[in-house]
């Protein structure tokens, strides 16, 4: 089942839960170019962190929870 975790005007998706459950993962062009943020989960208003600086896409966990990786843009 779907759940709205984030809603803003920007296109926001790919939303990735940490493998703790702690944290989720998503992809917003809120700067106007895909880029990655991290939240807490479940109460996304607690926190925003954007992790990529040159844009990003995939974000994907480690099993471990302590890493996350996604593509970038960055030549």
């Amino acid at each position: 089942m779907a759940e709205t975790l984030v809603q803003t005007s920007s296109i926001d998706y790919g939303a990735m839960i940490s493998p703790d459950g702690r944290f989720f993962a998503y992809i917003s062009h809120e700067s106007g170019r895909p880029e990655i943020y991290v939240r807490p989960f479940p109460r996304a208003s607690d926190g925003r962190w954007q992790v990529s600086t040159n844009g990003g896409t995939a974000p994907v966990w480690a099993s471990s929870g302590k890493e996350l990786f996604y593509l970038s843009s960055a030549n």
